[in-house]
């Protein structure tokens, strides 16, 4: 099924045009186009470039930056373990979607393991998706709605990166 796939997604990227950038360096193509939302933005969607666009982090999210040290530090990220396992935050286990080993259990659940957009992806970001879900799908607002901790969601993250250097099939 993967090869039949690969092969649809390889002929409609000749059929359409390989991606291309602007002079703002955003990823186009007449392909991507029907990706697009009505605002005209790509979201979340993986390129052939390899790259992603990711949303403009919101004012008050946007200058939160990984606690020095912590993504290194091995009880930090245990902590971070226990909170993506369920173990720490009541109602809160990262692995019902996105996998004990970073292999999504539910379709569109992120897949930790994509170096191309664990390495792309600011603190910023990551935080404020954590803290504030994501709308119009299952991704919870786990700070905001289900009291986890600035410490926590600082773990977890660390966490999940740990996953960047696993393979993505």
């Amino acid at each position: 099924m993967k090869k039949y796939l690969s092969l649809l997604i390889v002929t409609a990227f000749i059929g359409f045009g390989c991606c291309e950038t602007d002079e703002n360096g955003d990823v186009t193509s007449p392909f991507l186009e029907f990706f697009k939302d009505d605002s005209g933005i790509i979201s979340y969607l993986n390129v052939p470039s390899g790259g992603y666009v990711f949303p403009e982090v919101p004012a008050e999210f946007a200058n939160k930056t990984m606690p020095a040290g912590k993504e290194t530090d091995t009880e930090f990220i245990a902590m971070g373990k226990r909170v993506y396992g369920g173990l720490e935050v009541e109602d809160v286990a990262c692995k019902t979607c996105h996998g004990a080993d970073a292999v999504p259990l539910m379709s569109g659940a992120r897949d930790f393991r994509d170096p191309a957009f664990i390495d792309n992806a600011s603190d910023a970001f990551l935080y404020w998706r954590v803290w504030m879900g994501v709308e119009d799908t299952p991704m919870g607002a786990w700070g905001d709605d289900y009291d986890m901790t600035p410490d926590q969601v600082w773990a977890v993250i660390a966490y999940l990166k740990t996953f960047r250097t696993k393979t993505a099939e």
